[in-house]
C-alpha cells in the first residue's frame, strides 16, 4: 500500500527522507501537517549538503527537530487549554 507523503512547493521528497518518514509514523504525521513552504524548507536543509555523511546527519536532525517542534506545539496547546479552563471553568 502506498503511503501518502506530502512534498514541498518546489522540491520533491528525496528517497532517503521518504524512507525515514515512513519508518517513523509519528514523524510522518507531523510532516504531513506542515505547510508546503515549511516542508520545502526542510527538504532544502537535507538536500543542500554535498557529503553523504553530512546529509545523514541532517536527516537525523530533521527528525529530532520535527519531534521537538511538535512537543512545543503540544505544550502551547495544553497551556492555552489550562488557562481557558482556569478562566471559564469546564464549561469552555
Amino acid at each position: 500500500a502506498d503511503i501518502d507523503i506530502a512534498s514541498g512547493v518546489v522540491h520533491e521528497l528525496p528517497d532517503d527522507l521518504r524512507e525515514g518518514l515512513t519508518a517513523r509514523p509519528e514523524l510522518l504525521v507531523i510532516w504531513n501537517s506542515l505547510t508546503p513552504l515549511a516542508r520545502n524548507e526542510r527538504i532544502c536543509r537535507v538536500t543542500i549538503v554535498k557529503k553523504e555523511e553530512t546529509r545523514a546527519e541532517h536527516l537525523v536532525r530533521l527528525g529530532e527537530d520535527l519531534l521537538h517542534e511538535n512537543a512545543d506545539h503540544v505544550v502551547d496547546l495544553a497551556v492555552h487549554i489550562a488557562e481557558r479552563v482556569q478562566r471559564n471553568g469546564l464549561r469552555g
